[in-house]
Protein backbone atom coordinates (compact mmCIF):
# COMPACT_ATOMS: atom_id res chain seq x y z
CA UNK A 1 0.00 0.00 0.00
CA UNK A 2 1.64 3.51 -0.96
CA UNK A 3 2.18 5.60 2.45
CA UNK A 4 1.76 9.22 2.04
CA UNK A 5 3.50 11.45 4.61
CA UNK A 6 1.63 14.58 6.04
CA UNK A 7 2.99 17.35 4.05
CA UNK A 8 2.33 15.15 1.04
CA UNK A 9 -1.21 14.73 1.94
CA UNK A 10 -1.47 18.75 3.27
CA UNK A 11 0.25 19.60 -0.83
CA UNK A 12 -2.33 17.43 -1.98
CA UNK A 13 -4.98 18.73 -0.27
CA UNK A 14 -3.70 22.25 -1.16
CA UNK A 15 -3.92 21.38 -5.05
CA UNK A 16 -7.62 20.22 -5.08
CA UNK A 17 -8.74 23.39 -3.55
CA UNK A 18 -7.18 25.84 -5.50
CA UNK A 19 -8.93 28.13 -7.24
CA UNK A 20 -8.42 28.64 -11.61
CA UNK A 21 -9.48 31.67 -12.76
CA UNK A 22 -8.96 33.62 -16.29
CA UNK A 23 -9.21 37.26 -16.41
CA UNK A 24 -9.56 38.68 -19.67
CA UNK A 25 -9.09 41.79 -20.98
CA UNK A 26 -10.07 44.03 -24.16
CA UNK A 27 -8.17 46.80 -24.49
CA UNK A 28 -6.79 49.26 -27.24
CA UNK A 29 -3.45 51.76 -27.19
CA UNK A 30 -4.26 53.46 -24.43
CA UNK A 31 -1.63 53.27 -21.69
CA UNK A 32 -2.44 55.49 -19.29
CA UNK A 33 -5.46 53.61 -18.47
CA UNK A 34 -4.08 50.63 -18.49
CA UNK A 35 -0.38 51.47 -16.48
CA UNK A 36 -3.99 52.14 -13.74
CA UNK A 37 -5.31 49.04 -14.61
CA UNK A 38 -2.23 46.62 -14.20
CA UNK A 39 -1.28 48.50 -10.91
CA UNK A 40 -4.66 47.71 -9.36
CA UNK A 41 -4.83 44.14 -10.53
CA UNK A 42 -2.58 42.87 -7.06
CA UNK A 43 -6.29 43.77 -5.35
CA UNK A 44 -7.24 40.56 -7.32
CA UNK A 45 -4.05 38.58 -7.25
CA UNK A 46 -3.59 38.73 -3.84
CA UNK A 47 -5.43 35.65 -3.47
CA UNK A 48 -2.96 32.95 -2.05
CA UNK A 49 -5.22 29.82 -2.87
CA UNK A 50 -6.05 30.98 -6.50
CA UNK A 51 -4.06 30.82 -9.67
CA UNK A 52 -4.57 33.39 -12.29
CA UNK A 53 -4.41 33.09 -15.91
CA UNK A 54 -4.04 37.24 -17.65
CA UNK A 55 -4.91 37.38 -21.04
CA UNK A 56 -5.39 40.58 -22.77
CA UNK A 57 -5.87 41.76 -26.18
CA UNK A 58 -4.28 44.84 -27.77
CA UNK A 59 -5.80 46.26 -30.72
CA UNK A 60 -3.34 48.29 -31.95
CA UNK A 61 -5.29 51.57 -32.62
CA UNK A 62 -5.20 54.93 -30.87
CA UNK A 63 -8.22 57.17 -30.45
CA UNK A 64 -8.21 60.53 -31.04
CA UNK A 65 -6.91 62.51 -27.71
CA UNK A 66 -5.12 59.49 -26.49
CA UNK A 67 -1.34 60.06 -25.35
CA UNK A 68 1.13 58.13 -28.00
CA UNK A 69 1.94 54.46 -27.07
CA UNK A 70 3.38 51.44 -28.27
CA UNK A 71 3.05 48.12 -28.07
CA UNK A 72 6.56 47.58 -26.40
CA UNK A 73 4.86 49.31 -22.87
CA UNK A 74 2.33 46.62 -22.95
CA UNK A 75 5.05 43.99 -23.28
CA UNK A 76 6.88 45.05 -20.75
CA UNK A 77 3.58 45.56 -18.33
CA UNK A 78 2.84 42.19 -18.85
CA UNK A 79 6.23 41.02 -17.97
CA UNK A 80 6.16 43.13 -14.98
CA UNK A 81 2.78 40.98 -13.81
CA UNK A 82 4.65 37.52 -14.79
CA UNK A 83 7.85 38.16 -13.20
CA UNK A 84 5.84 39.65 -9.78
CA UNK A 85 2.78 37.49 -9.03
CA UNK A 86 3.77 33.83 -9.14
CA UNK A 87 0.17 32.69 -9.09
CA UNK A 88 -0.21 34.50 -12.27
CA UNK A 89 0.75 33.52 -15.71
CA UNK A 90 -0.23 36.49 -18.38
CA UNK A 91 0.52 37.19 -21.84
CA UNK A 92 -0.38 39.40 -24.34
CA UNK A 93 -2.17 38.99 -27.73
CA UNK A 94 -1.73 41.40 -30.30
CA UNK A 95 -4.35 42.47 -33.81
CA UNK A 96 -3.21 44.65 -36.45
CA UNK A 97 -5.33 46.26 -37.98
CA UNK A 98 -7.90 46.24 -35.23
CA UNK A 99 -10.06 43.28 -35.40
CA UNK A 100 -13.04 44.90 -33.34
CA UNK A 101 -14.66 44.17 -29.90
CA UNK A 102 -16.97 41.40 -30.91
CA UNK A 103 -14.33 39.67 -32.80
CA UNK A 104 -11.79 39.88 -29.77
CA UNK A 105 -14.46 38.67 -27.08
CA UNK A 106 -14.74 35.43 -29.36
CA UNK A 107 -10.91 35.55 -29.14
CA UNK A 108 -10.94 35.92 -25.32
CA UNK A 109 -12.99 33.17 -24.97
CA UNK A 110 -11.42 30.64 -26.74
CA UNK A 111 -8.32 31.52 -25.26
CA UNK A 112 -9.55 30.99 -22.32
CA UNK A 113 -11.62 27.70 -22.68
CA UNK A 114 -7.81 26.57 -24.14
CA UNK A 115 -6.72 27.31 -20.26
CA UNK A 116 -6.63 25.16 -17.49
CA UNK A 117 -9.06 28.35 -15.63
CA UNK A 118 -12.71 26.78 -14.29
CA UNK A 119 -14.33 30.49 -14.33
CA UNK A 120 -13.33 33.40 -16.53
CA UNK A 121 -14.11 37.12 -15.60
CA UNK A 122 -13.98 40.50 -17.91
CA UNK A 123 -11.75 43.13 -16.64
CA UNK A 124 -11.85 45.90 -18.70
CA UNK A 125 -8.93 47.89 -19.98
CA UNK A 126 -9.94 51.19 -18.34
CA UNK A 127 -10.95 49.41 -15.12
CA UNK A 128 -9.26 49.64 -11.86
CA UNK A 129 -9.46 47.62 -9.73
CA UNK A 130 -10.48 49.09 -6.19
CA UNK A 131 -11.64 46.79 -3.61
CA UNK A 132 -9.64 43.56 -2.14
CA UNK A 133 -11.08 40.18 -3.90
CA UNK A 134 -11.71 37.26 -1.83
CA UNK A 135 -12.12 34.56 -4.07
CA UNK A 136 -12.43 31.89 -1.47
CA UNK A 137 -15.12 33.41 -0.39
CA UNK A 138 -17.72 33.13 -3.57
CA UNK A 139 -15.49 31.11 -5.61
CA UNK A 140 -17.72 27.74 -5.23
CA UNK A 141 -20.72 29.68 -6.11
CA UNK A 142 -19.88 30.74 -9.87
CA UNK A 143 -20.33 27.28 -11.21
CA UNK A 144 -24.29 27.47 -10.39
CA UNK A 145 -25.76 27.43 -13.96
CA UNK A 146 -28.61 29.06 -13.10
CA UNK A 147 -27.52 32.39 -11.87
CA UNK A 148 -24.87 34.97 -13.47
CA UNK A 149 -22.46 36.39 -11.08
CA UNK A 150 -20.73 39.94 -11.57
CA UNK A 151 -18.36 42.29 -9.69
CA UNK A 152 -19.72 45.96 -8.94
CA UNK A 153 -18.78 48.92 -11.46
CA UNK A 154 -19.08 52.50 -11.22
CA UNK A 155 -17.81 55.24 -13.47
CA UNK A 156 -16.77 58.92 -12.81
CA UNK A 157 -19.94 60.50 -10.15
CA UNK A 158 -21.98 57.07 -10.27
CA UNK A 159 -22.27 53.54 -9.22
CA UNK A 160 -23.70 51.37 -12.53
CA UNK A 161 -25.64 49.14 -9.69
CA UNK A 162 -28.28 51.86 -8.46
CA UNK A 163 -31.39 50.78 -10.29
CA UNK A 164 -30.84 46.92 -10.30
CA UNK A 165 -29.80 45.73 -6.44
CA UNK A 166 -33.16 44.11 -5.21
CA UNK A 167 -31.80 42.44 -1.46
CA UNK A 168 -28.68 40.59 -0.04
CA UNK A 169 -28.32 37.03 -0.76
CA UNK A 170 -25.27 36.69 1.43
CA UNK A 171 -22.85 38.37 3.28
CA UNK A 172 -19.24 37.02 3.41
CA UNK A 173 -16.32 37.76 5.53
CA UNK A 174 -15.42 40.65 2.94
CA UNK A 175 -18.03 40.96 0.85
CA UNK A 176 -21.95 41.52 0.22
CA UNK A 177 -23.69 39.71 -2.64
CA UNK A 178 -27.73 41.49 -3.94
CA UNK A 179 -29.67 39.82 -6.23
CA UNK A 180 -30.88 42.04 -9.02
CA UNK A 181 -33.88 43.20 -10.18
CA UNK A 182 -33.64 41.75 -13.56
CA UNK A 183 -31.44 39.87 -16.21
CA UNK A 184 -28.67 42.02 -17.60
CA UNK A 185 -25.56 41.48 -18.88
CA UNK A 186 -22.87 44.24 -18.10
CA UNK A 187 -19.69 43.19 -19.65
CA UNK A 188 -17.38 44.46 -17.66
CA UNK A 189 -17.26 42.24 -14.73
CA UNK A 190 -19.03 39.52 -15.13
CA UNK A 191 -17.74 35.70 -14.69
CA UNK A 192 -18.44 32.99 -17.22
CA UNK A 193 -18.42 29.58 -16.74
CA UNK A 194 -16.50 26.82 -19.16
CA UNK A 195 -20.25 25.84 -20.39
CA UNK A 196 -21.22 29.58 -20.90
CA UNK A 197 -18.25 30.74 -22.64
CA UNK A 198 -18.78 27.61 -25.32
CA UNK A 199 -21.84 29.78 -26.45
CA UNK A 200 -19.75 32.69 -27.33
CA UNK A 201 -16.59 31.58 -29.07
CA UNK A 202 -17.87 32.37 -32.05
CA UNK A 203 -20.95 33.55 -34.35
CA UNK A 204 -21.49 36.94 -32.27
CA UNK A 205 -23.12 39.82 -33.89
CA UNK A 206 -23.04 43.69 -32.89
CA UNK A 207 -22.59 44.79 -29.61
CA UNK A 208 -21.30 41.77 -27.44
CA UNK A 209 -22.68 42.15 -23.97
CA UNK A 210 -26.33 42.48 -25.81
CA UNK A 211 -25.72 40.07 -27.69
CA UNK A 212 -24.93 37.89 -24.55
CA UNK A 213 -28.12 38.87 -22.63
CA UNK A 214 -30.77 38.01 -25.63
CA UNK A 215 -29.01 34.09 -25.88
CA UNK A 216 -31.16 31.48 -24.48
CA UNK A 217 -27.44 30.19 -22.64
CA UNK A 218 -27.77 33.28 -20.84
CA UNK A 219 -31.14 34.78 -20.84
CA UNK A 220 -32.71 32.77 -17.99
CA UNK A 221 -29.86 33.58 -15.22
CA UNK A 222 -30.76 35.56 -12.25
CA UNK A 223 -27.95 38.37 -11.59
CA UNK A 224 -25.88 38.76 -7.90
CA UNK A 225 -23.33 41.19 -7.99
CA UNK A 226 -20.20 41.18 -5.67
CA UNK A 227 -19.60 44.48 -3.41
CA UNK A 228 -16.67 44.72 -0.59
CA UNK A 229 -18.27 45.31 2.27
CA UNK A 230 -21.15 45.07 4.73
CA UNK A 231 -24.62 47.29 5.19
CA UNK A 232 -25.09 49.31 1.79
CA UNK A 233 -28.45 50.86 3.23
CA UNK A 234 -30.57 49.26 0.35
CA UNK A 235 -33.40 51.48 -0.10
CA UNK A 236 -36.43 50.42 -2.74
CA UNK A 237 -36.70 53.74 -3.99
CA UNK A 238 -33.50 53.56 -5.29
CA UNK A 239 -34.88 51.50 -7.92
CA UNK A 240 -36.13 54.36 -9.70
CA UNK A 241 -33.68 57.30 -8.24
CA UNK A 242 -33.04 59.98 -10.47
CA UNK A 243 -30.28 62.52 -9.26
CA UNK A 244 -28.03 65.41 -9.76
CA UNK A 245 -24.56 64.25 -10.87
CA UNK A 246 -22.86 64.45 -7.95
CA UNK A 247 -25.88 62.53 -5.89
CA UNK A 248 -25.38 59.73 -8.07
CA UNK A 249 -23.44 57.39 -5.03
CA UNK A 250 -26.42 55.97 -4.04
CA UNK A 251 -24.74 52.84 -3.13
CA UNK A 252 -21.31 53.63 -1.49
CA UNK A 253 -18.09 54.20 -3.76
CA UNK A 254 -16.41 52.29 -1.45
CA UNK A 255 -18.11 49.22 -1.59
CA UNK A 256 -17.50 48.84 -5.29
CA UNK A 257 -14.75 46.71 -6.93
CA UNK A 258 -14.23 48.29 -10.36
CA UNK A 259 -13.70 51.80 -11.20
CA UNK A 260 -13.33 53.90 -14.31
CA UNK A 261 -11.86 57.63 -13.59
CA UNK A 262 -9.69 58.30 -16.35
CA UNK A 263 -12.09 57.76 -19.96
CA UNK A 264 -14.96 58.82 -17.86
CA UNK A 265 -13.41 62.08 -17.46
CA UNK A 266 -12.28 62.25 -20.64
CA UNK A 267 -15.30 61.90 -22.44
CA UNK A 268 -17.45 64.25 -19.86
CA UNK A 269 -14.95 66.99 -17.93
CA UNK A 270 -16.31 65.68 -14.58
CA UNK A 271 -14.04 65.41 -11.36
CA UNK A 272 -15.07 64.20 -7.56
Amino acid sequence: MLKMSKASIQNLSATIKMNKLCIICPSVLDIEVYKKHVLSLENLFFNKNTEFNYILHLDEHIRPGVPSCTVKDYEQLIEHINVKYKNVKAKILKSKPKIGLTSTMELLFREFLNSDSQQCVVVEDDSEVVSKVYFDEFFHLLSDEDYGYRFSFGAGHRSSENPFILNDFLTTSNHSIYENTKNSCHQNGSFFSRKLALNFKSGMSGEPENFIKHSAAYSYKKIRTIFTGHNLLYDPSWVNFKGTMKERWVLPKSSHILYDGVRFLRRTGWSS
